[in-house]
């Protein structure tokens, strides 16, 4: 019993060895690769601050106004649109009002004739 004991806490001890070890190659790496794009930041912060500044070219003289002329007036005769014709209200329908009738009233059956032989 003591031994099996023994033998899962060894092989515990194995399995966080290793993943230590690939925990601590990802951190180097990473690490790595932080220090790598820091540099790479510093190098274009210097290139911006070196390079003189561009000059803005001169600004071009605004162009000369351009008046436009009406074209010339025809020389027929004006086109009249007349408004459309309005249609003429139509006349409200007057419907004579439908006669009330009453509800028809059940009617009482007729007493059963008593039977007039028996045999």
């Amino acid at each position: 019993m003591q031994g099996c004991v023994i033998s899962l806490v060894a092989i515990f001890a194995v399995i966080a060895f290793v993943v230590a070890i690939q925990a601590s190659n990802r951190a180097s790496k990473a690490l790595a690769e932080l220090a790598e794009l820091r540099r790479r930041l510093d190098r274009s912060f210097v290139k911006e601050t070196v390079t003189p500044p561009v000059e803005a070219p001169e600004p071009m003289p605004p162009p000369e106004p351009v008046i436009a002329t009406p074209p010339p007036a025809p020389e027929s005769e004006p086109i009249v649109i007349a408004p459309e014709p309005q249609p003429e209200p139509i006349a409200a329908f007057e419907a004579e009002p439908e006669p009330i009738v009453p509800p028809p009233t059940p009617q009482t059956p007729l007493p059963a004739s008593p039977s007039t032989g028996s045999r």
